[in-house]
């Protein structure tokens, strides 16, 4: 599953071609994704590094909290 998935399952109404990368905001305004999301990125409320556009962002792979050591 991805970043966007996992909001599109839990928040529909922000998933929308319309918005960039296809959600509304960034992963790091959602707090649900948090465990997926780099201690930078969330802090400094920036884009990775290793990541390039909207789209490829939101296409990572989301991490489900428990699976997390």
């Amino acid at each position: 599953m991805t970043l966007k998935e996992k909001i599109n399952e839990i928040m529909p109404d922000n998933v929308s071609k319309r918005f960039s990368g296809g959600v509304l905001w960034c992963p790091y305004d959602y707090e649900e994704l948090h465990n997926s999301l780099e201690t930078v990125e969330i802090k400094k409320q920036t884009c990775p590094d290793a990541v390039s556009t909207c789209v490829a962002c939101w296409n990572r792979k989301y991490i489900e909290p428990e699976v997390q050591e």
